[in-house]
């Protein structure tokens, strides 16, 4: 099982760096290039894609989450994921409320919501029936 998914992804791989090849100035396919290589553990060369596409998009937010998640959790460079969590918050400025971005920040950890209660409807009353 774990090889076929294995082999899935390493021809999802391959099928996003021809698509990088036939495209270079497409900054969203250096994108999915970068979170395919990401899930393959290819932690370098996924940060090295998500420099080029926001090289060419700076304005791609998830690629500034992704870089950072990466560098923070995986990469241990703390400066270099603060970096791009700090360009992530300044297009996204609701991202503060992910805690890794938080906590690289030092920002206050965001407490995990409670689950809201169902608010309960008055039941309808019905209306009589006039036969």
């Amino acid at each position: 099982m774990a090889c076929q998914r294995q082999e899935k992804l390493d021809a999802a791989v391959e099928a996003a760096e021809d698509g990088v090849r036939a495209y270079p100035g497409y900054a969203a396919l250096h994108n999915n290039l970068a979170t395919l290589l990401a899930l393959r553990m290819d932690y370098t060369g996924a940060v090295e894609e998500y420099r080029k596409a926001v090289g060419l998009d700076p304005r791609l937010a998830e690629a500034w989450l992704d870089m950072g998640l990466i560098y923070f959790d995986y990469l241990k460079d703390r400066p270099a994921a603060v970096d791009a969590f700090t360009r992530y918050i300044a297009l996204r400025p609701d991202g503060k409320t992910i805690p890794e971005v938080a906590l690289a920040l030092g920002l206050p950890t965001p407490l995990p919501e409670a689950t809201p209660t169902p608010v309960r409807a008055k039941p309808r009353l019905r209306r009589p029936r006039s036969y």
